[in-house]
């Protein structure tokens, strides 16, 4: 038979039981953590504008030659969004275009003849905003119904183009004057079936500009 352990010894297993069920944490606590792997850095945009919806646009601009056309050029082939620039013009716009093309931007720079069905045709084929500068300047003595005789029947047909060849783009009517360009060229497009109130801008920022402008003279001399 076995002998009744001691009131000492079972004391001391209690003790040696304790200290092993106390190590196995502490030695865990003290083993070294594994080393962190870096998280794998997402792949860079193939696309460097901030917006990848409206990156990689044509753009048509009809009256590139003109005072307003050339500079206005001039900002869309420094504009990220832009990969094809189309100038159109009555005038030619292939030196224009030449000039442009040295700018170190991704946007392609295209001359077209206005002259030209097939010409205008390439230029607004698959454009996403067309901008019309095209017509010809106020004159001296001139009304503005004398301006609105001559600058309708350019728009006119330019609306016809455009509803033709590119009725989903933005068209954004630059040509004086506005507030009678914008009416014409809405109404060829709804005779067209491509006439979208929210695709259709005329452009005013030029005159407020120059409002700015004379407005501030005239304070600065009073």
């Amino acid at each position: 038979c076995s002998a009744a352990a001691s009131p000492g010894a079972t004391a001391g297993l209690r003790r040696s039981r304790s200290r092993s069920r106390c190590a196995t944490p502490r030695a865990q606590a003290q083993a070294p953590r594994p080393a962190c792997s870096p998280r794998p850095s997402p792949n860079p945009s193939p696309n460097p504008h901030p917006n990848p919806r409206v990156a990689g646009m044509k753009v048509a601009l009809i009256g590139a030659g003109g005072g307003i056309g050339q500079p206005l050029a001039l900002l869309l082939k420094q504009n990220a969004a832009v990969s094809v620039l189309a100038l159109v013009d009555v005038a030619p716009t292939a030196g224009i275009a030449a000039d442009l093309g040295h700018i170190n931007t991704p946007a392609v720079v295209t001359a077209h003849d206005a002259l030209s069905r097939e010409g205008k045709g390439a230029a607004l084929a698959g454009a996403d905003i067309v901008v019309i500068t095209a017509g010809i300047a106020r004159r001296p003595g001139m009304t503005r119904e004398d301006l609105f005789n001559v600058n309708a029947g350019i728009l006119h047909g330019l609306a016809e183009a455009c509803a033709a060849h590119c009725p989903g783009a933005f068209f954004c009517i630059v040509t004086n004057p506005v507030n009678a360009m914008v009416p014409l060229f809405r109404a060829v497009l709804e005779r067209r079936g491509a006439y979208d109130r929210r695709r259709l801008f005329g452009v005013t920022t030029l005159d407020l500009v120059r409002a700015s402008c004379f407005a501030a003279g005239a304070l600065a001399a009073a």
